[in-house]
């Protein structure tokens, strides 16, 4: 893992625990950033480049 991939990952997380969302969701991401490392690659290195391709199920940080 590049300290670059590490360093936009915990900027995205970070901003998941600000006021933008509900405590659920902050409270996860602060979790994710206390494991820190590959914990937050898959969730927070980069934003998604397509929609749901219609698929629907529960959603959260993880």
């Amino acid at each position: 893992m590049s300290a670059d991939v590490l360093s936009i990952a915990t900027q995205n997380a970070t901003l998941w625990t600000s006021d933008l969302f509900d405590a659920e969701t902050r409270a996860e991401a602060g979790a994710l950033l206390k494991k820190g490392g590959d914990a937050l690659i898959e969730p927070f290195y980069k934003d998604l480049d397509f929609g749901t391709g219609g698929m629907r199920g529960i959603m959260g940080v993880v």
